[in-house]
C-alpha cells in the first residue's frame, strides 16, 4: 500500500498546472531512485521523451547551469535566448537532505530542488517557465470538448463550437459581464447597420 501512496503522491503533482520541465524531472528522477524498475520508463532516455537534449538544455538553464550546455543543447536552445544579456551568475547552495520523514515522494523531490537550485540575477536566456511538462490542459480541453459535443449539439456551427471552447479554456480570463458586454455591443452595431 506504501508504493501506492508514493506513487499516488507523483501523480497528483504532475497533474498541478504550474509544473515545469524540472519538476518533472526532478520526480521522475525520485520514483527511479525509490523505485528502480521504472528506469525505463521514467529515465531521462525513455521513449516518452520528444527531444532528449531540448529536454535536458531546458532543465540545465532552469537549474541555472546554463555553463554546463553541451553544444548540441546550445544549438536547440538558441530560439529561447534574449537578444543581449550579460551571464552575471550568484549561486545560493543548500545541503542536499530529508529531514522530515513526513514528507510524500513528491514532496521530497520538489525540496531537494529548491535545496540546491541556484539563482541568476541576469541570464542570456528568457524565463522558460512557460514551457508545459505534460499535456494535461490539451487533455482536459479534448475531454471537455467531447463532452460538449454530445449527439443534442453535432449540428453545431464548428466555428461557434470552436468558440464555445476558447471561451470554456480561457475562463479565468473573462467573466459573464464581459461577454455580456461584447455580445451587447455587436447587437446595437448589427441595428444601427439596418437603420443606414
Amino acid at each position: 500500500m506504501s508504493i501506492l501512496t508514493d506513487l499516488q503522491s507523483v501523480t497528483k503533482a504532475l497533474q498541478a498546472e504550474n509544473r515545469t520541465v524540472l519538476d518533472v524531472r526532478d520526480l521522475f528522477d525520485e520514483v527511479i531512485k525509490t523505485y528502480p524498475q521504472t528506469k525505463n520508463r521514467l529515465g531521462e532516455n525513455a521513449s516518452i521523451i520528444h527531444d532528449n537534449v531540448f529536454e535536458s538544455a531546458v532543465q540545465k538553464i532552469l537549474k541555472g547551469f546554463k555553463e554546463e550546455l553541451t553544444p548540441d543543447e546550445s544549438v536547440k536552445v538558441t530560439g529561447l535566448r534574449h537578444g543581449s544579456s550579460t551571464m552575471e551568475e550568484e549561486t545560493r547552495t543548500g545541503e542536499e537532505r530529508d529531514a522530515d520523514a513526513g514528507l510524500s515522494l513528491a514532496e521530497k523531490a520538489l525540496k531537494r530542488r529548491r535545496l540546491v537550485s541556484t539563482t541568476t540575477s541576469k541570464s542570456a536566456f528568457m524565463d522558460l517557465h512557460f514551457i508545459v511538462p505534460t499535456s494535461n490542459m490539451c487533455e482536459r480541453m479534448f475531454s471537455e470538448a467531447g463532452y460538449g459535443l454530445n449527439s443534442r449539439r453535432m449540428r453545431t456551427l464548428p466555428s461557434n463550437f470552436e468558440t464555445q471552447m476558447f471561451l470554456r479554456t480561457n475562463k479565468t480570463f473573462w467573466g459573464m459581464a464581459d461577454i455580456n458586454r461584447i455580445v451587447t455591443s455587436e447587437e446595437d452595431k448589427e441595428q444601427n447597420d439596418t437603420y443606414i
